[in-house]
């Protein structure tokens, strides 16, 4: 059971690192194409995915904790994190792009193309 917790831990540190890697490519992408508050803005996006990754890992590894339990806690815990999740997507974009002045564009594709990493991750495992 150790070995099982140490290689989610271990796929989860390889997916952010990886979504971290992909997130600054897009942004060397948009610092050659587009000037560095592209950049900037891409890495915003990059961020609120990577941060979305690990608060994903974090409730997972609480669900999981708890699952010894019984059932019903371990899906509430997933659908809590799910929640907050998506609120604090909307919160961070949103705050990227009215209060920071953020460029719509690159912070949605540092955003989105990061968030294709987990599944190709997952494809190639």
């Amino acid at each position: 059971m150790a070995a099982l917790k140490q290689s989610g831990r271990d796929a989860s540190r390889l997916s952010i690192l990886l979504q971290s890697v992909v997130g600054l490519l897009v942004a060397v992408g948009f610092a050659g194409y587009s000037g560095r508050h592209a950049a900037l803005s891409s890495l915003y996006g990059t961020m609120v995915a990577v941060v979305m990754a690990v608060i994903l890992a974090w409730s997972v590894r609480l669900a999981s904790a708890s699952s010894g339990r019984s059932k019903m806690p371990a899906v509430a815990v997933l659908y809590a994190g799910a929640a907050i999740r998506f609120v604090l997507v909307l919160v961070l974009l949103g705050l990227g792009l009215w209060l920071f002045r953020l460029d719509p564009l690159p912070v949605l594709c540092g955003f989105v193309i990061v968030q294709f990493v987990y599944p190709l991750l997952i494809r190639i495992r």
